[in-house]
């Protein structure tokens, strides 16, 4: 595990529009809106805790069905209601050391009204055979479910893996609130699809909090997820079913999210999909929660993780973590194809805020981001992939180590810059702002590359093979390469930029500084002409 100073953010800020394109005013700061982000509204929402509607559930336990069929018997776990035929069950009421039970190839609605369940020897809802199960928490009742075992020791098939444990697909949803305690293993899991919906739901578990090995799919709802020893979200399953449909994905299409996990916020065995207007607030690592400080083999701590590929379309995303943030493997065994997964990892859009004591971004394969926000606030790594494209959207990096780098994989390592914003300062010693284990080309965009370092081996540029650039304008502020780009227009290492803002006449540029850097060079396709008279300090 990586444990490295942390650094305060520094504001970076550049206002550019060239005249001659007659571009609109764009303000690179990450704490600020921008207009590649006008489409999508920041939301930065806390969801609903189902524990602040907490009621006292003391009348007795009732079950009522009008098309089922259900028995009640009596084992260590205490009264347990079996339920052997399809239909609805309205449950209500305490039952203290007591479980639902069901069992048979049936289709099972569970309705709470207001129930209260609580077994110390079995999953206090446990499905142990069934076609589908649905769990519905009706309009304005609070409910319990709480696994009061001690935590799992060892594998036995009697025992349901959860508080609410099922052995087929299971839906939970509702306009009410649903607290669920899962001091055996998991809160919630299915050996199958596990979908929600609607409700208010604070689920705590020793394991993971929502588990479903064939897929997990958010649709709505507030919840928060707190897992002391493994993670937030997690699926499995990464083979093919007989209807050629790929398991394993997790698929976030709405809601008000929070994830406190000891070692990953979301783990997928394939696929994690990311959806506009959720709000996602993810933390890892955290210790505390923790009662094996000493049982750390195999956790990786990173906020969300896929096997195959990670696309985010828009929302409000926020992650703390003391792993990789955004985490695409490209070497993870996949069952249906038989070897490694992509590993891409791609932005469409929305805002992302990252805070991360290793990398900010990584994808084993390709990184791409053709629009939103990115705000990489503290990293080792800003982002590092074997190859980086940035075609739109605003991104903003502080990094200890490389701000970009482009590493080695299955392809030739190549950074590609087309359009948008890349703002990039870092620190330290051997590190660049960009850092290409291939090659460097730029068709467009802005990129502002800022290094602070102490090692004359770092740079702002840094690029193994051929440089290219033929549209576009590149910045680099601090310490600066030895080597030229095509349409280079001003270079002087010895010019000293102070705390201030900078304009360069007879253009609109702007350049704001935070940190006295020394050393600039501009190459563009929209300035015909500077020197050193031409940057003036205004403010």
């Amino acid at each position: 595990m990586k444990k490295n100073k942390l650094f305060l953010l520094m504001a970076m800020a550049l206002a550019l529009v060239a005249s001659s394109c007659g571009n609109q005013n764009i303000d690179i700061n990450p704490n600020k809106t921008t207009h590649n982000d006008s489409y999508e509204e920041r939301v930065d929402k806390t969801p609903l805790d189902a524990k602040t509607f907490k009621k006292d559930i003391t009348e007795p336990f009732s079950i009522e069905t009008l098309d089922g069929i259900y028995e009640t018997i009596t084992d260590d776990g205490g009264m347990v209601y079996k339920i052997t035929e399809s239909g609805l069950y309205s449950l209500k009421g305490a039952l203290i050391h007591g479980r639902i039970e069901i069992d048979g190839d049936i289709d099972v609605l569970l309705e709470l009204n207001g129930v209260k369940i609580t077994n110390s020897y079995n999953a206090p809802i446990f499905a142990k055979k069934a076609s589908s199960l649905k769990v519905r928490a009706m309009e304005d009742t609070y409910n319990e479910i709480i696994d009061e075992r001690n935590q799992k020791e060892s594998d036995n098939e009697a025992y349901g893996e959860a508080a609410i444990y099922a052995k087929c697909d299971l839906k939970i949803s509702g306009r009410g609130s649903l607290v669920i305690e899962g001091g055996y293993n998991n809160a919630i899991a299915s050996t199958d699809d596990l979908y929600i919906k609607n409700i208010i739901l604070n689920a705590t578990s020793i394991k993971n909090c929502l588990r479903g090995n064939d897929s997990v799919t958010i649709e709505s709802g507030d919840i928060i997820a707190i897992s002391k020893e493994a993670d937030g979200i997690k699926s499995d399953n990464s083979d093919v079913s007989f209807k050629n449909n790929q398991h394993g994905s997790i698929h976030i299409l709405g809601g008000t999210i929070y994830i406190d996990a000891f070692d990953d916020g979301i783990d997928s065995a394939y696929d994690v999909d990311i959806f506009k207007g959720v709000s996602l607030s993810i933390q890892t690592g955290h210790v505390e929660y923790s009662s094996k400080w000493d049982n750390t083999e195999g956790l990786s701590y990173k906020g969300i993780k896929a096997s195959n590929g990670i696309t985010i379309y828009g929302g409000t995303i926020k992650i703390t973590s003391l792993g990789d943030s955004i985490h695409a493997n490209g070497n993870v065994l996949i069952e249906s194809i038989s070897h490694g997964g992509l590993g891409d990892v791609t932005i469409h859009g929305g805002y992302i805020d990252i805070y991360s004591l290793d990398d900010g971004i990584h994808a084993d394969g390709i990184f791409t981001i053709n629009g939103g926000n990115i705000s990489i606030t503290n990293a080792i790594e800003g982002v590092e992939a074997n190859i980086v494209n940035v075609n739109g959207g605003d991104m903003h990096i502080l990094a200890k180590d490389d701000g970009i780098n482009a590493t080695y994989g299955k392809l030739n390592p190549v950074v590609n810059v087309t359009g948008g914003i890349l703002d990039i300062m870092v620190f330290g010693g051997d590190v660049d702002g960009i850092d290409s284990n291939g090659s460097y080309i730029q068709e467009g965009g802005i990129v502002v590359s800022r290094a602070k370092v102490d090692d004359p081996n770092g740079k702002v540029l840094d690029v193994i093979g051929d440089i290219h650039m033929t549209k576009g304008t590149f910045i680099g502020i601090g310490s600066i390469m030895d080597y030229a780009l095509d349409n280079k227009r001003f270079y002087d290492s010895s010019l000293w930029m102070d705390k201030g803002t900078y304009s360069i006449k007879n253009t609109n540029i702007k350049i704001s500084m935070e940190e006295k850097l020394q050393g600039i060079y501009i190459a563009s396709s929209d300035i015909l002409k500077i020197t050193k008279e031409d940057i003036e300090k205004v403010i």
